[in-house]
């Protein structure tokens, strides 16, 4: 999936009245403007067209390079958006190079180019290209950030880069800094403390040190209810990520009830038939297992597969995920006739998604011999 931004006008322009500007800069703003409105509307090659207008009133009435450069990052934006990245990075390099020409390294337009560029080589996996981007914007401002929250917000992106790059202890230590400069800089009760404390919880998860990825998440939940309307979809992922984390180690118990709270939110928010709330209920299902409280658990798998039905479709490969899932509680109650048909049926799934050589169908396969043989499935 393309990134798509919701917003494409740079922020400066909403504050410009138009009869203000002369007839030439008026008309490159119109342009823009319109574009803006279509490119919302997900009318992509209008918006461009438009786009290209802006430019070429840009050259001809020989506005200064900011004008064009402006016009080439936004029509950078919406080629990328079309799914064209390569032109995509390539106009929005080219908006950067005139931008830096005409205004100093720190102004808001250079930055939201550099910004837009980052985000270009994000979607194409160009994670060094995209280092390099925040690399030289913290060289470039070490001794005055342009503001603290400028530096907090690139040392963010070095961190992405880090996570996204799979340099998971690289993506903690930028974390564990930028933590530090947030509890300095920032209120006490401010969202981004929970933000980066769920981003280090991510890191520790891939690293699979679960005690210190349950640790985040409680600061997270604990930073979350600091706020005075916190983001509840943000504390439903908090309170189903630490879940997961109390489940490898062994408590189920403690699971089950940060499980439940998360599913009472994602039920709020999303629906019970929702994807989130049905991702929950099939934790929550395969703790029950795990427990050995089969009928509670019989019952939730029952309803994670009507509710994949319903999302995903009979040929999708998560109703396929649920059908292992439920079959696997069934040997453990030794029906073995019931849990061979769902673990067949699970498997005609990925074999019709041509899945046959992912980790998902594989361990069906392996588990499905094993229930064959009358023996219980992990």
């Amino acid at each position: 999936m393309n990134y798509k931004p919701t917003v494409l006008l740079f922020a400066w322009t909403s504050l410009i009245p138009a009869f203000a500007l002369p007839p030439g800069e008026r008309l490159w703003l119109d342009y823009r403007v319109k574009a803006s409105v279509i490119y919302k509307k997900n009318q992509l090659q209008e918006s461009a067209n438009l786009l290209q207008n802006a430019i070429k009133i840009a050259d001809e009435q020989k506005l200064s390079g900011e004008h064009k450069a402006i016009a080439l990052s936004d029509l950078g934006t919406v080629v990328s958006a079309q799914g064209n990245l390569s032109k995509g990075e390539e106009l929005q390099k080219e908006a950067l190079a005139l931008a830096k020409q005409n205004l100093w390294s720190g102004h808001p337009d250079v930055m939201r180019i550099q910004r837009r560029l980052y985000e270009v080589y994000i979607q194409e996996r160009k994670y060094q290209e995209a280092e390099s981007i925040v690399t030289s914007y913290l060289s470039e401002h070490t001794d005055d950030p342009l503001s603290n929250s400028g530096l907090i917000a690139s040392m963010r992106l070095m961190a992405n880069c880090n996570l996204y790059s799979g340099r998971h202890q690289d993506a903690l230590q930028v974390n564990k800094e930028l933590l530090a400069l947030q509890r300095k800089w920032f209120p006490a009760k401010h969202f981004d403390i929970a933000s980066t404390l769920n981003i280090m919880a991510l890191s520790y998860r891939a690293n699979k040190d679960w005690q210190n990825a349950e640790s985040c998440y409680r600061q997270t939940i604990e930073e979350l209810n600091k706020v005075r309307r916190p983001d509840q979809a943000k504390l439903a992922d908090a309170f189903y990520y630490l879940a997961y984390c109390r489940a490898v180690q062994g408590d189920f118990n403690e699971a089950q009830s940060w499980y439940q709270k998360a599913l009472l939110v994602y039920n709020e928010l999303h629906g019970a038939a929702s994807p989130q709330a049905t991702t929950c209920l099939q934790s929550i299902a395969i703790t029950y297992k795990d427990l050995e409280q089969y009928e509670k658990a019989e019952k939730l798998y029952q309803q994670v597969t009507n509710n994949c039905r319903q999302i995903y479709g009979n040929k999708s490969p998560e109703l396929a995920e649920a059908l292992r899932y439920h079959a696997q509680s069934l040997s453990r109650q030794k029906k073995w006739d019931s849990s061979i048909s769902l673990y067949n049926q699970a498997l005609h799934i990925y074999r019709l998604q041509k899945l046959t050589n992912t980790p998902a169908y594989i361990v069906s396969l392996k588990e499905l011999s094993i229930v064959e043989k009358r023996g219980v499935s992990p």
